[in-house]
């Protein structure tokens, strides 16, 4: 067990150390390398995963910066197609982790799903709705 968290604390490490290297150029890495190790904490991510995570949540980030989401709708639409990126980069059973089924509604208010709390804090951050002139 100490192992294992040993190693995923290296890899995360090693990515953001990577991540930042490249970071002076891309903003949209460094706030990716921020928000990718609260989803490592919770799914055991392994080198491939973090990497194909970051690769979508810089594309995601940088694509969105060039030209940013001019309603409400199609912020909406950018998300959940962001969401279907993330997802692919994930085995089944991480997936299934991360797809959180309520019970009921107590039971919702208790906890958030894990992938829908990284898209909050990292799509709040990213998707700048465009200012209509």
């Amino acid at each position: 067990m100490i192992f294992r968290l040993l190693f995923s604390c290296l890899i995360v490490c090693g990515l953001a150390v990577s991540v930042a290297a490249q970071a002076g150029s891309n903003p949209c890495a460094t706030i990716a390398k921020k928000h990718l190790g609260t989803l490592d904490q919770h799914l055991d991510l392994d080198y491939n995963q973090m990497k194909c995570l970051k690769e979508k949540a810089v594309q995601f980030c940088t694509a969105n910066s060039n030209n940013p989401a001019s309603s409400k709708a199609q912020q909406k639409k950018r998300l959940a197609a962001f969401q279907k990126a993330l997802l692919e980069c994930l085995n089944p059973r991480q997936q299934t982790k991360v797809k959180t089924h309520f019970r009921n509604k107590r039971d919702e208010k208790e906890r958030r799903s894990i992938l829908q709390a990284f898209l909050e804090e990292f799509g709040d951050e990213v998707i700048v709705i465009k200012k209509r002139n």
